[in-house]
């Protein structure tokens, strides 16, 4: 039994800490420019005049 729940443990462990890993980037990146943060960086200024209007 115990050789089941440590095969088990490692997956799981693996499983959820690249879920919430995939899914954070992804967030991050569109609450970035509905903050307004894009507006502070030069670089994404194109890509926060189109949220602007």
């Amino acid at each position: 039994v115990k050789v089941e729940e440590v095969s088990l443990s490692p997956s799981e462990d693996k499983a959820i800490a690249e879920i919430p890993a995939s899914v954070k980037e992804e967030p991050v990146d569109s609450f970035m420019p509905e903050l307004g943060i894009s507006h502070l960086l030069p670089s994404p200024c194109s890509l926060a005049a189109m949220p602007c209007l």
